[in-house]
């Protein structure tokens, strides 16, 4: 449950719709890349698709970081 004291936090995005529409577009991405990846594809794409993974990486990553800036120890324990 999010608190009128959370709402004042610099990590509140990550509760905003938009942040979340973000998030399962990258997510929809990652598993598009993931499919063409498991395909025979040629090397040239497959580099690339490498970089579009990396991206994914670095934004997962950045999203569980404030993620946990937000939550603190409730991300894990509950309220």
């Amino acid at each position: 449950m999010i608190s009128p004291l959370d709402k004042k936090s610099m990590f509140y995005f990550v509760e905003s719709w938009w942040f979340h529409l973000l998030a399962a577009m990258v997510i929809c991405g990652n598993t598009v890349s993931i499919v063409l990846e498991a395909d025979e594809v040629s090397q040239e794409l497959l580099a690339k698709l490498y970089w579009v993974d990396q991206a994914s990486l670095i934004f997962y990553v950045l999203e569980l970081f404030c993620r946990a800036c937000f939550w603190k120890k409730r991300l894990l324990c509950g309220t």
